[in-house]
């Protein structure tokens, strides 16, 4: 079996993956990116619908790749995942290729992906921590009638019963939630 070696290999294809990427390629460095995903910015697009980002493109842009828009403008998550695709566009990328292992060995990295096996000299990895979702051990304890929704699945107020709404948590998830004309009383 032939293996791939590259002297870096980037394990994660979003922005920090991406970004470390542009980084290398300007200084002439053998890498390449892998990520499980269809193309470049796909994660973004499994988000709800109404997800924008919470800073303004000033401070969202990616080393040396400026939006298209107002410095104040909050990009939505389409938005965001075509930025992100135009940004991969120069980069070698190998898309839909999950590292489905990883271990070192006489100096050198060894991974495994289900089109085959590449090494390399180092590894960066970049997978982010929003990929798995988290639910809490004790919400299998809630009471059946008490509709529990992950915000991994939540994709629009329709997803939501016409009740009173609880958000526990405080992150992107929880912190900035559009709900239209379906607000909750008292807010």
């Amino acid at each position: 079996m032939t293996i791939t070696h590259h002297r870096i290999v980037i394990i994660g294809g979003g922005q920090a993956g991406l970004s470390a990427g542009h980084l290398l390629r300007e200084v002439g460095e053998d890498f390449v990116i892998l990520d499980a995903e269809k193309k470049p910015g796909d994660q973004w697009l499994r988000r709800w619908d109404s997800l924008s980002l919470f800073t303004p493109v000033r401070y969202a842009s990616l080393h040396g790749a400026s939006w298209s828009f107002p410095r104040t403008h909050l990009p939505t998550r389409d938005e965001t995942a075509r930025y992100l695709s135009a940004f991969a566009a120069h980069l070698p990328i190998r898309n839909d290729t999950p590292v489905t292992g990883l271990r070192s060995s006489g100096g050198l990295f060894h991974l495994d992906t289900p089109l085959g096996s590449l090494s390399a000299d180092a590894v960066i990895v970049a997978t982010g921590a929003t990929s798995t979702p988290f639910t809490p051990t004790f919400a299998k304890d809630i009471v059946p009638r008490i509709h529990q929704l992950h915000s991994d699945i939540y994709r629009n107020p329709d997803s939501v019963p016409e009740q009173r709404v609880l958000v526990v948590g405080f992150g992107t998830s929880g912190a900035r939630s559009r709900w239209n004309s379906r607000k909750p009383e008292g807010m």
